[in-house]
């Protein structure tokens, strides 16, 4: 997220997640956040994809931590999504092709998921560039980049193998460019990231 926001953009990535045992649930993760920074006002941003028939937010779950070893195993979770939509709030992106129906007593269409729910809006002047990608074209499209490279002939280097690197490095990450930001594939190709 730090690579491909300016600094203006009050979005900061938290590293909570990163030394716990196991990912948060979506309420319990935001439940810790609130813990531990009681001065910021969370929002989490979901595309509209989120709200069609077949998904329903308020049946989202979390850890029930007063579950013990020898407890029925389906009581290790517990339907905690209309506390979260009663206690956050929700930013929705407009996705292609996951349109919400509106209606005169409900014109954008959120009401009946939540009060808290409303539309991310840009500021004046500026627009919000809408597509359609996901992490598992990211992957997909980096796979197939990297069986291409497989079984296209390397260039030999003679500069220590670094000529070799580069090569590499651009092949690796072909097919995402003008898709992903230029600082998110240089991060990529720094941490190696869907690599070979």
């Amino acid at each position: 997220v730090n690579s491909c926001v300016t600094s203006d953009l009050p979005v900061t990535v938290s590293d909570i997640e990163c030394f716990a045992d196991s990912s948060f649930y979506t309420y319990d993760l935001l439940c810790s956040l609130r813990i531990r920074h009681p001065e910021a006002d969370f929002s989490f941003i979901i595309g509209s994809d989120w709200l069609q028939p077949g998904s329903n937010l308020a049946s989202w779950t979390s850890a029930n931590w007063n579950w013990k070893p020898g407890d029925p195993e389906e009581e290790k979770v517990i339907v905690t999504g209309a506390r979260m939509l009663e206690e956050f709030r929700f930013l929705i992106i407009r996705r292609p092709g996951y349109d919400v129906p509106t209606t005169a007593e409900d014109p954008t269409g959120l009401l009946r998921f939540g009060k808290n729910l409303s539309w991310l809006r840009m500021k004046d002047g500026q627009t919000l560039v809408e597509g359609n990608l996901s992490s598992t074209e990211v992957r997909r499209r980096t796979a197939l980049a990297r069986r291409r490279c497989a079984n296209s002939p390397r260039k030999q280097g003679n500069h220590g193998g670094l000529e070799e690197k580069s090569v590499n490095h651009s092949r690796n990450y072909f097919g995402l460019d003008g898709l992903v930001p230029a600082a998110v594939i240089a991060y990529m190709g720094r941490r190696g990231l869907y690599a070979y």
